[in-house]
């Protein structure tokens, strides 16, 4: 299949479908929670902590314990699905990744934002560049960079049946769209690029 960069603005920001993404879940499935790292204004999930408190946690400003609720969440047999400034989700909790996630086996889906320079005025301490070079040397890790609305969605909701550390590089708003019409997207259909490496570089195939 061609995919096409159409070079339109979304309908909705990355922030706007994450929040809605979560509530989906939520309903899907009674075993998904979400860890915020005091960063709940920055993709919309304000009104879910309010809604759902049993299942919306703020751990404040402390990116390696939220990794450890998680990993203890996980234990008593939840789904996390946590969420910081992307050099806040890899580069300061990367041991916490390294060994409560994956070395111990846990499952665990973190969401970066604002990767790379999309923090703008933000300044460079909320700008990370190595995070994709950091994460694939954890074992069994998977690193899914997504191109638009429609991908971070469809990908997010396909992560929750994957195995351990599931990391997602994303921006929270200006992505334009890529993929027009997404009907089927399977992680059963990944090629593996780089066999015999800890971590998984993936190309997914779009049908």
């Amino acid at each position: 299949m061609s995919i096409i960069f159409t070079g339109s603005s979304p309908n909705k920001e990355i922030s706007q479908l994450f929040s809605e993404t979560l509530e989906g879940l939520f309903a899907e499935d009674n075993r998904v929670v979400y860890l915020d790292a005091d960063l709940m204004g920055s993709l919309k999930t304000q009104d879910l902590w309010d809604k759902y408190p049993n299942r919306v946690f703020n751990t404040g400003i402390q990116e390696a314990n939220m990794v450890g609720v998680a990993c203890g969440l996980f234990l008593g047999g939840f789904k996390p699905i946590i969420h910081s400034f992307s050099p806040f989700a890899s580069r300061r909790v990367f041991d916490q990744l390294m060994v409560s996630v994956s070395y111990a086996h846990k499952d665990v889906t973190v969401i970066g934002s604002d990767a790379g320079i999309c923090a703008t005025f933000n300044g460079g301490t909320h700008m990370c560049f190595e995070d994709v070079a950091m994460l694939r040397s954890v074992p069994e890790a998977t690193i899914i960079d997504v191109c638009d609305g429609v991908s971070f969605v469809e990908l997010l909701k396909k992560a929750q049946n994957l195995k351990g550390l599931k990391y997602f590089r994303t921006a929270r708003r200006g992505l334009l769209m890529f993929i027009p019409i997404l009907k089927i997207l399977n992680l059963a259909r990944e090629k593996e690029l780089l066999p015999g490496q800890m971590s998984r570089l993936l190309l997914l195939e779009f049908s």
